[in-house]
């Protein structure tokens, strides 16, 4: 049912315009690039209508409150990869939904929503890590509005292949670029859940300035308020696509980072 429900939000909830947010977040102007089509079909998506919940949806907005996220963003050195990677044992996969299930693998990122022992889990991590780099963010959404959450400054690894293409600092701008997510936020009606919209961007990565933004990995996920949904890459760091968003390193010195939201209701 919850499944359901996060399909449900993609379909039927519409999007409504960026809103001006704190000055810790910037809202720089978007630009997508198109993505050379993958030589796999796409999946058909079928849309299930349901009035009731739609209305639900429309009438909750007009009497409910914001949404509050809290993002700790968590950078460690090689020796505590391991310890980083059982982190995913505390999380579950059954309330997420990704736009191109065929395409997300590829690009090397996880997005799983968490238990209730992670947060916990990341403590210990931060405390005994033998390097450990830690930045807190705080943003407030209000429903059905969508913001830019920037997690690090320049892309670390020295290319990286995502499709059929390959990214090089000659074509694109590596030392400018920004990696982070777009983030909309709603609340579900009647149910106390909170679903969320990660869309990973690039900003400032094009050649003329411009931002790229990777809409067919686009992640819905609900969660019960004050649950938090982790974000990383799977395995160690590669050149990937989820190591440029995330500011991680390979090769001598190679860092891995780690993202943890999580979503409450003011």
């Amino acid at each position: 049912m919850i499944i359901l429900i996060g399909c449900l939000l993609l379909a039927g909830c519409e999007e409504q315009p960026l809103q001006d947010q704190a000055a810790t977040l910037e809202s720089p102007p978007e630009r997508e690039v198109p993505v050379i089509p993958s030589t796999k079909t796409e999946p058909v998506e079928q849309e299930q209508s349901q009035p009731e919940l739609k209305a639900a949806c429309e009438a909750d907005d007009e009497k409910t409150g914001d949404i509050e996220l809290s993002v700790r963003i968590l950078t460690v050195s090689e020796q505590d990869f391991t310890a980083l990677e059982e982190l995913w044992d505390y999380t579950t996969v059954l309330f997420v939904m990704t736009k191109r299930t065929d395409l997300f693998p590829r690009s090397g990122l996880k997005i799983q929503a968490a238990t209730a022992d992670l947060s916990e889990k990341l403590d210990e991590l931060a405390d005994n890590a033998a390097q450990a780099r830690e930045k807190r963010i705080s943003l407030t959404l209000e429903n059905y509005a969508a913001e830019y959450m920037k997690i690090n400054r320049r892309i670390k690894i020295p290319k990286f292949d995502y499709l059929t293409r390959q990214y090089t600092p000659e074509k694109y701008n590596f030392e400018k670029a920004v990696g982070g997510f777009k983030i909309i936020a709603q609340k579900v009606p009647q149910r106390e859940l909170i679903n969320m919209r990660l869309t990973p961007v690039l900003f400032d990565f094009l050649s003329d300035g411009g931002n790229q933004v990777f809409d067919e990995l686009r992640t819905a996920i609900t969660v019960k308020p004050n649950q938090s949904v982790l974000i990383g890459s799977a395995g160690d760091p590669q050149n990937d696509l989820a190591s440029a968003l995330l500011g991680s390193s390979v090769g001598r010195g190679a860092t891995k980072t780690i993202i943890l939201i999580n979503a409450s209701i003011l």
